[in-house]
């Protein structure tokens, strides 16, 4: 498929009166392919009215989730690399840091998961398949953190990953393998950590959140913040108004300028 996808990836791009892209990787290739005008880069919005930021003890409790033990969540579909660092990741914390660790798959994954977690995991894991939103909330939002682990590819690298501004809005630090879409907001704003696309290293920096609660507890504060300022859909919504008012203005004058050429030149 690859050429018709080019071919409508590509084709047209340069004809737009402006462009926009997806983050700094996407917005880059649209600069590359020759587009210097009128080109700005958003990201991806949060959704804070419909995801909350719930006590993890509240909803452990209305959970029926255990006390005491740690819980790392990921959310929504996985493909393989995901789930072969998530698991690992599970199986390093429990093996080598000795830390009472719960592996949280939240929703509905469209992956077979269990054959890559395997039976020594097993009961380290929780996979809550189909659930309503609402319920998507709380598993979130019972969780110490939440993980992005994923391989080091070219599609990973350049696309927003949308689960993110989940996490966000859920007010959860954030562990992430160190993606260029993303890796700069998650420093700036100090919402999270990145480690390399490898299990030792999700798991030395899950390692350093979960002993350090007073640092938790600061990031997902910045998470949520994030969500609620920069990311928010009205800002995105306001900053996509205005640049698409301002490009329909610039062609407005330059379809009449073009016209009044047309007719001095008695067209």
């Amino acid at each position: 498929m690859a050429p018709i996808e080019t071919f409508f990836e590509e084709r047209f791009r340069k004809h737009a009166d402006g462009t926009i892209g997806l983050g700094a990787p996407l917005t880059q290739r649209a600069r590359d392919m020759g587009i210097s005008h009128d080109v700005i880069s958003i990201l991806h919005g949060c959704d804070t009215e419909a995801l909350r930021a719930f006590s993890k003890d509240d909803s452990r409790k209305l959970l029926g989730l255990k006390a005491g033990l740690f819980y790392v969540g990921y959310t929504g579909r996985m493909r393989e690399d995901a789930i072969c660092l998530f698991a690992g990741l599970i199986r390093e914390l429990r093996k080598k840091y000795s830390i009472d660790v719960v592996g949280v798959l939240i929703g509905n994954s469209a992956f077979q998961v269990d054959r890559f977690i395997g039976p020594e995991i097993a009961d380290s894991f929780i996979k809550t398949g189909w659930i309503e939103y609402e319920d998507i909330n709380q598993y979130m939002s019972a969780c110490d953190v939440l993980v992005l682990p994923f391989e080091n590819s070219v599609a990973r690298r350049s696309i927003w990953p949308s689960k993110l501004n989940d996490y966000l809005s859920v007010g959860r630090p954030v562990l992430s393998t160190d993606l260029v879409v993303l890796s700069d907001i998650v420093r700036n704003a100090e919402v999270g950590v990145l480690a390399e696309n490898t299990v030792e290293s999700l798991a030395y920096r899950c390692a350093e959140l979960l002993t350090d609660p007073n640092k938790m507890t600061i990031l997902g504060n910045n998470a949520r913040k994030l969500a609620e300022t920069t990311l928010s859909w009205e800002t995105i919504c306001n900053t996509v108004d205005k640049f698409y008012n301002d490009v329909t203005l610039v062609a407005c004058h330059t379809i009449e300028d073009q016209k009044e050429v047309q007719r001095k030149k008695g067209f």
